[in-house]
């Protein structure tokens, strides 16, 4: 049986005094449950958008994205909001100068090369340490 990610992320959260639900703003065709808390992402259609201000009961939002302007119009006025300003900043500098420097030094290309003998830095694919 499959379980995904999430589903496993929730099924093993023991916090007393915390239901975690799974629901997923994008991919459940239902209504959201009732919840205090919700933590989501930025729906991929933005005609989905609105399904956070049905959430019966809800206190707070957190959102997985820096952006939060695609909320503010669904949010009742007594809802706080947080976003995760400062938690993929860097992570994503860094991903895009090592893609920068991959492309620069055409390191598919050398890879490939290595692999098969040929071109600069051949036999380095087959050269795993000391022998």
């Amino acid at each position: 049986m499959y379980c995904s990610p999430w589903q496993d992320l929730v099924d093993r959260l023991q916090l007393p005094g915390i239901e975690p639900i799974l629901w997923h703003i994008d991919d459940d065709p239902s209504n959201a449950p009732p919840a205090d808390v919700l933590v989501t992402e930025r729906p991929s259609n933005p005609e989905l958008r609105s399904r956070v201000s049905r959430i019966k009961g809800l206190k707070h939002a957190h959102l997985l994205s820096i952006g939060y302007e695609w909320v503010l119009e669904h949010l009742p006025e007594q809802v706080s909001l947080a976003n995760s300003k400062g938690a993929v900043e860097d992570a994503t500098a860094e991903h895009c100068l090592a893609l920068v420097l991959a492309s620069l030094r055409q390191l598919r290309k050398l890879a490939s090369s290595s692999a098969s003998g040929s071109g600069p830095g051949r036999g380095l694919a087959r050269c795993r340490g000391p022998r």
